[in-house]
């Protein structure tokens, strides 16, 4: 007589189901902020850890054509063929529970439907009101399990009230939104169009494997963490993959992926500060064989004028434009920016700061002001990415000084800066939201706190100010005086302590997040000049 492996055959259909499953939630971590986490086989089949919530899902496959009230509510049998009591699938889903109740959710996600009245748990919760059918469901699913309560305390009705019967008919449908989200995820988190169907196969295969050794990981031997996909680390190999198979760099994404110098570097630790919105970091740059690095200075801003001369649009065209094209309109662009050099390379160097460290999208605003425009821009307009919570609105100015009461001016330009935010956002925010060029900047969700219909306020914690001073230091001697750093960062960290002190006259204005750049450097009319030649040299 043949032997038959139905069984067995359904029951590995049922664990792929289950982990291809698991690798869909993990694609939706690219797209949804809110997911931190997913993970495999700890509580449920798959817990889905949101920042307000954990979702607990039950995978159930079956032949049967459509699931019913019996079906959920019966009870699942042992080895001697005994009914296991509280075994049935409601039961268990249930039984996930925890205290507080408001912070679970439930999934039942299976090939097939069900039947009425049940069927009420595929409207999606957000959708139920006024919808028939929750009592009908509730009074029947009651009976069958005999009004029974889980150990956390909730009901069958909470239950109802707080489950979605998810129905994806087939592997190959969970594989192509999977692979839709990899897609979507590519062009709007990195600006890379994804378009060889093998790399996002590729990609996919890579996130199922991982899933499907985290489902097998026996408990007794590994940690809940081991069974867990958090969204940091998987957003960190996304971005490492899709910038491996990314060989064309045929995206419109102008920002991303450039390859743009350093030109100045951290000088020792960020600063200590007895406030979360005060933060502060000295910068510099080295001395080589006794002379300072004008030079490298110099030569590497000229690596950032398009960034910092010409809109995004017009970076895109010049991408497929002659050199030629490109250096005649921003030789415009860089004879009026001669007129005021300083202003300029501190603008550059801010710039340039705030793209290498917080890998920022910069919103180039004053270049799209009318001249006699009175409305105060900041000179540096980014957007700053976040995984957890809204992307940020970065705003910076600069201000160069030769003059010798330092401490005075960095005060009077951090005085002017609370007067421009008091006084001036709610323009600032309008013009930015108007200039913006979103096809050209990667997905971001900054329009809700550029909108003035609402108080800057509302999202203050999503602005963070940044101020950028560079100040000639008598430490930076030609040639250079070695063992000097030490003293220089202490000189620096001076000049940052008297910037926050104000807080204990002006409290209110603690809750304004603020970064201060601090900038010592030898002198600025040999810098500008060498940076001045430079420019008639490109121009």
């Amino acid at each position: 007589m043949d032997s038959s492996n139905a069984g067995g055959v359904a029951a590995k259909l049922g664990f792929l189901y289950q982990d291809c499953a698991a690798a869909l939630f993990v694609t939706q971590m690219l797209l949804d902020k809110r997911i931190e986490a997913v993970r495999c086989e700890v509580t449920d089949d798959i817990d889905i850890l949101y920042s307000t919530h954990t979702e607990f899902v039950q995978v159930k496959t079956s032949d049967k054509p459509r699931w019913s009230i019996s079906t959920v509510t019966t009870r699942a049998r042992g080895a001697s063929n005994n009914l296991i009591a509280d075994s049935s699938i409601v039961h268990k889903s249930m039984q996930c529970a925890s205290a507080p109740l408001d912070k679970c959710k439930f999934r039942i996600l299976s090939p097939r439907d069900c039947k009425d009245p049940l069927d009420f748990l595929e409207i999606e919760i957000s959708k139920r009101d006024g919808k028939s059918g929750r009592q009908v469901l509730i009074d029947e699913l009651s009976s069958k399990l005999k009004n029974y309560v889980a150990p956390a305390g909730n009901t069958v009705s909470d239950w109802v009230d707080s489950c979605w019967w998810s129905v994806i008919p087939s592997l190959r449908e969970i594989e192509l939104t999977a692979l839709n989200n990899i897609r979507n995820a590519a062009l709007s988190l990195h600006g890379v169009i994804l378009s060889a169907e093998s790399v996002v196969e590729s990609i996919w295969a890579n996130i199922l494997i991982t899933m499907t050794k985290k489902s097998a990981l026996d408990r007794r031997v590994y940690t809940e963490d081991d069974k867990t996909y958090h969204r940091d680390h998987f957003l960190a190999w996304f971005k490492a993959e899709v910038l491996f198979y990314d060989r064309s760099n045929s995206h419109s994404k102008v920002y991303v992926h450039r390859k743009l110098p350093s030109v100045l570097v951290q000088l020792q630790a960020p600063f200590e500060s007895p406030v979360l919105t005060r933060n502060g970091l000295a910068l510099h740059q080295r001395y080589q064989m006794g002379e300072y690095r004008y030079e490298h200075i110099a030569k590497n801003i000229c690596h950032w004028f398009d960034e910092l001369l010409l809109r995004p649009s017009e970076i895109a065209d010049f991408i497929s434009s002659s050199a030629t094209e490109k250096y005649r309109v921003l030789r415009a662009r860089l004879t009026d920016s001669a007129n005021d050099l300083e202003q300029f390379l501190g603008n550059a160097l801010l710039h340039s700061v705030m793209r290498l460290r917080h890998e920022s999208q910069p919103i180039p605003a004053t270049l799209y002001l009318d001249s006699k425009d009175d409305l105060k821009v900041f000179e540096n307009v980014h957007i700053v990415q976040r995984n957890k919570g809204g992307d940020e609105l970065w705003l910076g100015v600069s201000k160069l000084t030769k003059a010798r009461t330092v401490s005075q001016v960095l005060n009077a330009l951090r005085d002017a800066l609370y007067d421009d935010i008091v006084n001036g956002l709610d323009g600032v925010r309008e013009k930015v939201l108007d200039v913006k060029e979103d096809s050209y900047l990667l997905n971001h969700d900054v329009d809700e706190i550029l909108d003035t219909s609402n108080s800057f306020e509302d999202h203050l914690e999503r602005f963070r100010f940044v101020v950028f001073f560079g100040y000639e230091s008598s430490l930076l001697t030609i040639p250079e005086t070695k063992g000097h750093e030490s003293s220089l960062y202490e000189e620096a960290y001076e000049l940052f302590v008297e910037f926050i002190s104000d807080l204990k006259k002006n409290p209110v204005y603690a809750q304004l997040n603020i970064e201060l750049y601090i900038y010592p450097a030898p002198s600025f009319d040999d810098l500008c000049d060498l940076l001045a030649k430079k420019m008639r040299d490109d121009k």
